[in-house]
């Protein structure tokens, strides 16, 4: 009786057995998305302070090639402009 009942049931517990599989790997392929897609946005974050750092290393650059070129009357000059008062 049992096993003519399992037989019976059979295609159906293959069924609930494959749709449990199926949830499963979706959620786990979700968490992983998550994580990669975090992983991407810290990547970007990371990515835009570097440029961000590099800009202004260029922009520090330029301004001492400035000075260095100044004779040191400009250079007191240009000190004046930006020293408290």
């Amino acid at each position: 009786m049992l096993a003519a009942l399992v037989s019976q049931l059979w295609p159906y517990l293959i069924a609930a057995g494959t749709a449990v599989a199926a949830i499963a790997v979706a959620y786990f392929k979700g968490q992983s998305s998550a994580t990669a897609k975090e992983r991407l946005k810290a990547a970007k974050r990371e990515i835009a302070a570097k440029d961000e750092q590099l800009e202004m290393m260029r922009e520090a650059t330029e301004e001492e090639r400035k000075i260095a070129a100044m004779t040191d009357e400009q250079a007191r000059n240009e000190a004046l402009r930006w020293a408290r008062r």
